[in-house]
């Protein structure tokens, strides 16, 4: 189930707040409900680890499909192009910090997605997935030993099963909720100042 409060009128930089199925999805514009939604969005392009576009094969069909590097030279391009933009401000840290009876996140001490948005001119647009923490089984076995790897390779090294210890997800509700959207002034350069300001809006 998808639910929206958003302006369909203006192009924004979409914000998901976890690595999650609804994340892939949305480059399927027509059958993740993202179209109808966002009837004049020209695509959408969503930033990822670098790594994953790395591995052979999958990384080409994750380009052909619009995933880029989560990269602030990357990032910065997408944003100069037409596209929605899809960025998981929390990235590594916050998947890292994983547990299935809450919904973690971590955005306090992120202030690039609220940099770009504002040197582009682009509105935020809040995205969130209720439901994913029971779609797989996640194990915090060597959980400190794994944190340092994730942030010494940029890549978040999680344990992880589905059903029948596939990685087929379980069978679970999930709601996608888009939240009211966040227009930002146009400043090529912010202030920490400023930055911090549409940051604690955001929060």
């Amino acid at each position: 189930h998808t639910h929206t409060q958003t302006d369909k009128t203006s192009p924004p930089t979409l914000l998901i707040h976890k690595i999650s199925k609804s994340l892939f999805s949305l480059v399927f514009g027509i059958s993740s409900g993202f179209q109808s939604l966002f009837p004049n969005s020209k695509g959408v392009l969503v930033g990822v680890a670098n790594a994953l576009l790395h591995i052979p094969v999958l990384g080409t069909f994750f380009a052909y499909f619009g995933f880029v590097p989560a990269s602030k030279k990357s990032l910065n391009k997408a944003c100069e192009t037409d596209f929605d933009i899809v960025v998981v401000p929390g990235g590594i840290a916050e998947m890292t910090k994983f547990q299935p009876d809450k919904e973690v996140l971590y955005l306090r001490k992120r202030y690039g997605f609220i940099r770009l948005a504002m040197k582009h001119g682009r509105t935020i647009v809040p995205m969130y997935g209720f439901g994913e923490n029971n779609t797989f089984q996640q194990y915090s076995c060597l959980k400190q030993l794994r944190e340092k790897l994730s942030r010494r390779f940029k890549l978040s090294l999680i344990l992880f099963r589905g059903r029948g210890y596939t990685l087929i997800p379980f069978r679970t509700p999930l709601n996608i909720v888009f939240g009211t959207p966040l227009e930002l002034p146009k400043v090529e350069n912010p202030s920490n100042k400023l930055v911090e300001k549409y940051l604690d809006k955001y929060v």
